[in-house]
């Protein structure tokens, strides 16, 4: 109780609205600033985020501050105040009908293999993580016959200790219900 009153007058004092269990948070949507509401967990350390269009499910970290959403509703970017901290979770179709194995591939390609320190796949699921200019990424996925859904949390190297405990729940907590794997 003590941690969301504090998350509470912290969240107020920055701008953002808290009622109750829920959190509304700056957004910028086509150009124009709007509020994303979202669900505070029991901890207080994190906000649910519900993707409509693709069907999944993730926990926010409550230190990002701003989002910006897509028009095409394929999940959202979250920033803290000083844009340090990035979180984004997404969604696509699996239109090609791609496997956990060959994304896990396109991804390692993309964030370049020389920064890649801990990486791992399955049936379904991957994930990439690493540090590049002077950050910390870490990449799940979760690849399904329907869709595909990405979660990317980036933070400073020099902040790791503050941040790496959430990755677990983080992963724990990103679910996809339209997978049909």
């Amino acid at each position: 109780m003590k941690k969301k009153l504090i998350l509470t007058l912290a969240l107020l004092f920055c701008g953002v609205s808290v009622f109750a269990d829920k959190i509304s948070i700056p957004a910028v949507f086509n150009g124009k600033i709007t509020r994303l509401e979202m669900r505070i967990d029991e901890s207080g350390d994190f906000y649910r985020y519900a993707n409509p269009r693709f069907k999944f499910h993730a926990f926010v970290p409550a230190c990002v501050t701003k989002a910006l959403l897509p028009m095409n509703g394929d999940g959202v970017s979250f920033t803290n105040d000083d844009e340090t901290v990035e979180y984004t979770v997404s969604g696509h179709y699996n239109i090609p009908f791609s496997t956990s194995k060959k994304e896990y591939y396109d991804t390692i390609r993309f964030t370049g293999e020389d920064t890649v320190t801990y990486s791992d796949w399955g049936r379904g699921w991957y994930v990439v993580s690493g540090v590049k200019d002077g950050k910390v990424y870490y990449i799940y996925c979760i690849v399904g016959e329907v869709t595909v859904s990405t979660m990317d949390f980036e933070y400073p190297y020099d902040q790791k200790d503050q941040y790496d405990w959430m990755i677990p729940v983080l992963v724990e907590n990103f679910h996809s219900g339209n997978m049909g794997v």
